[in-house]
């Protein structure tokens, strides 16, 4: 499913990242990287050799906005794994990302990052 893939997960709750990298994983993914703070995930998203991402909306008291602006213009696609609202700004900044709410199983996390193609225009904040 995540055959080749270099995966970035961007999660505070180190449980949920550890069962989303076993589950990547599992799925075929080359590598999963993680981060858990907003510093240890912008350079990552600057820098790092990835395919697709996972982006919590909220890290700690950080918002996860930097590292979307960092993923969209190197055209790396992303989708939200979030509790916030509907209503949460970085959310409203990019309305066309997919938001899956959290509990969500890590499987359809997998299945949804496989439908994330490479090729897709890099996602723009709205505004």
């Amino acid at each position: 499913m995540l055959a080749g893939q270099r995966i970035l997960v961007v999660e505070d709750e180190v449980l949920i990242a550890f069962d989303l990298r076993d589950c990547f994983q599992e799925a075929g993914a080359r590598s999963v990287r993680l981060a858990h703070t907003l510093s240890e995930a912008l350079p990552l998203a600057k820098r790092a050799q990835i395919s697709s991402a996972v982006l919590d909306i909220r890290l700690g008291t950080d918002g996860v906005a930097p590292v979307a602006e960092a993923l969209a213009a190197r055209g790396i696609p992303f989708l939200f794994y979030t509790g916030q609202s509907k209503d949460d700004p970085v959310r409203l900044a990019y309305p066309g990302i997919l938001a899956l709410a959290k509990p969500t199983d890590a499987w359809v996390l997998a299945k949804a990052l496989s439908g994330l193609r490479a090729h897709q225009q890099a996602p723009q904040a709205a505004g």
